[in-house]
């Protein structure tokens, strides 16, 4: 954009045809931030500019419009009184053609500048105010999130990780004014926090399962991980909204990037070791015990992304607890003390992931342990793995089928535990076996029992 001097006098159309075009041209140069362009403006100081550039309620450029203006007269700088030194003013000379940075409190207030110049000089400014305010929140959200941790029923990992690691500058700003951890990274502090509010199992695994689904299984030698949107207790997608948003979550209010992460993101149950042969766990998932139960061993160096194991976080609204501490960050918020009183808040980025790791107290009694699977299309086409669409429990949704001789896949089959109710018990351990090495499986390593509960009713 370039201003020419004006011969003749300066009527009212050519001032509306320059101003239109002045906010036509910084509203293309600024598109892509969140700034607003708005003409006619009071500003904090009861003045009137004819533009005003405002970024998050603050005003960060204005622009004065004139005939003519004299370099040596001091009657210019009234509309610059009491100014803020973190905004810039522009003066605009139509019958000149120039644009003058201004600043009243040098021995020479005026610097001439091009448009380019001024588009570059507004967004120094606007890089340097956010670097200031992220630093300021930054600082604050620090010691807020340590304030919080006290007398928390926090595990010893995750102290540990916010008294040595958390810094302002692991943090952005949003668009809408929320605080954001910048590394987004496996490796980043978001992931590494729900991380050590999770305990890994690092020892077998088990899952119990019907019997022809153990057949489907080792015949086609894959493991089903399903889709974190057809959970069966369709009250598990709110629960973490419920404990650490306060509010409740259903699937119609997922957005389209939600929905994008989630179907990127796969989680088969197991239950500890411990729990293997239960009783009530044969009636709830093994099929009402005439099933299977499959004990698998971790190999920890295997859980790492794409894959991770832990036990469940089982939480309520009334402990001081994991899910209560998430929920005191989310609540965070900071107030500045200009005259806009602008509120910065706090949120997580990596939730979506992590959420399906908490769950009510009501079903600590399970034991339950997750095995969560994220779906790279890119690294996995070379694998073989791909997504499956099914209908489940009335939702059109992607599953992925893992061969078990994946070798990133972290579980290994050891043993398999035939239901208490199982028809031909016996006849089934050996053929069990036979079927086991007809399809490539190891079963000298492989223990292959019936259930030792005999008063199943």
């Amino acid at each position: 954009m370039k201003l020419r001097p004006k011969n003749g006098p300066i009527d009212f159309g050519y001032f509306v045809d320059y101003y239109l075009e002045l906010q036509l041209n910084l509203s293309e140069d600024f598109k892509d931030s969140d700034v607003e362009i708005l003409g006619n403006w009071k500003s904090s100081t009861s003045k009137y500019y004819d533009l005003v550039l405002i970024q998050k309620s603050k005003e960060i450029a204005f622009f004065e419009i004139k005939d003519n203006i004299s370099l040596t007269s001091s009657s210019n700088n009234t509309s610059q009184e009491n100014f803020e030194s973190t905004s810039l003013f522009f003066l605009i000379s139509l019958k000149e053609g120039k644009i003058y940075l201004t600043d009243y409190k040098k021995s020479n207030p005026y610097q001439e500048v091009t448009y380019k110049q001024v588009v570059d000089k507004i967004k120094d400014l606007m890089r340097k105010l956010n670097e200031d305010i992220l630093d300021v929140i930054g600082r604050d959200f620090v010691d807020y999130m340590k304030m919080e941790s006290l007398g928390m029923k926090l595990k010893d990992d995750t102290i540990t990780l916010i008294n040595r690691k958390l810094k302002p500058i692991m943090f952005t700003l949003n668009q809408q004014l929320e605080l954001e951890f910048k590394n987004k990274t496996e490796s980043g502090f978001e992931n590494q926090l729900f991380k050590s509010m999770l305990t890994e199992s690092n020892n077998r695994i088990a899952r119990y399962m019907s019997l022809e689904s153990f057949y489907l299984t080792i015949k086609e030698s894959k493991m089903y991980f399903g889709s974190i949107f057809a959970m069966n207790d369709k009250r598990e997608f709110g629960f973490f909204e419920k404990i650490v948003e306060k509010e409740k979550s259903h699937l119609e209010k997922c957005t389209d990037s939600d929905i994008e992460i989630g179907n990127k993101n796969f989680i088969t149950s197991y239950v500890t070791e411990k729990k293997q042969d239960s009783l009530t766990l044969w009636r709830l998932y093994g099929d009402n015990a005439t099933g299977v139960c499959l004990v698998f061993q971790i190999d920890n160096k295997k859980n790492q992304p794409p894959f991770y194991i832990s036990k469940v976080n089982y939480c309520d609204e009334s402990e001081d607890d994991a899910a209560i501490f998430l929920k005191k960050l989310r609540t965070y918020k900071y107030q500045t003390n200009s005259p806009t009183q602008q509120f910065y808040t706090f949120r997580f980025n990596k939730s979506l992931k992590w959420k399906y790791f908490f769950k009510a107290n009501d079903f600590s009694d399970e034991d339950e342990v997750r095995v969560l699977y994220h779906y790279n299309e890119s690294e996995e086409k070379s694998d073989k793995i791909k997504l499956e669409w099914r209908l489940i429990n009335n939702i059109i949704v992607p599953s992925v089928l893992i061969p078990i001789n994946y070798d990133k896949f972290p579980l290994t089959l050891k043993k398999i535990i035939i239901g208490p109710r199982a028809f031909e018990k016996e006849v089934n351990v050996r053929q069990i076996k036979q079927f086991l090495s007809d399809n490539g499986f190891d079963t000298k390593n492989i223990d292959v029992k019936p259930s030792e509960i005999d008063n199943y009713r």
